[in-house]
C-alpha cells in the first residue's frame, strides 16, 4: 500500500499575479463558486468551460486533462496525476510564487483532526503555544 502524497510542487501555475499562501476549497466545476477561496476541479476539457461559465476564478487541473486555454480564469494550477485523489470539499494551502501546496483537509478521510487549544500549562515539547500562567487556588 502506497500512502497518498499530501504535499508537492505544482507542475505549472498560469495567470497568478498574487503572492503568499492561499487556502483553496476544491469544488466540482458544475457547482459554481460560493466564495473567492473556491477552486474548480478540472478532470476533462469540458470541466474547464463549465468552470468559466459558472464564475470560478481559480481552477485545479491534473495531467490527464489536456486543456491549456485558461482565458477567463485568474489562476490555473496543474498538478500531476498522483494528486488525482483530490475531490470536492478538500482544502489545500497553495503558494503561487513557489508553486508549493499542501493538503490540509480531505473530506473523504476518516482521520482529519484539528488541534484547537487555549494556552495550557503542560509544557509539551512539540506545542507551538507558550505555557499559560496557572492560577492555583490555595
Amino acid at each position: 500500500m502506497t500512502p497518498l502524497p499530501l504535499s508537492g510542487i505544482a507542475k505549472s501555475v498560469s495567470g497568478a499575479t498574487v503572492h503568499g499562501r492561499h487556502l483553496l476549497r476544491l469544488r466540482d466545476a458544475n457547482t459554481g463558486p460560493v466564495c473567492d477561496a473556491d477552486a474548480a476541479i478540472i478532470r476533462a476539457d469540458a470541466d474547464l468551460y463549465v468552470a468559466r461559465a459558472r464564475g470560478f476564478g481559480t481552477a485545479l487541473m491534473f495531467d490527464a486533462s489536456s486543456a491549456s486555454d485558461f482565458a477567463g480564469l485568474d489562476i490555473l494550477v496543474r498538478l500531476d496525476d498522483r494528486f488525482g485523489y483530490l475531490a470536492a470539499g478538500d482544502v489545500i494551502a497553495f503558494d503561487p510564487g513557489s508553486r508549493r501546496f499542501r493538503v490540509l483537509f480531505r473530506r473523504a478521510s476518516k482521520h482529519n483532526s484539528f488541534l484547537v487549544t487555549e494556552r495550557c500549562n503542560h509544557y509539551c515539547l512539540m506545542c507551538s503555544q507558550p505555557p499559560r500562567k496557572s492560577r492555583m487556588a490555595g
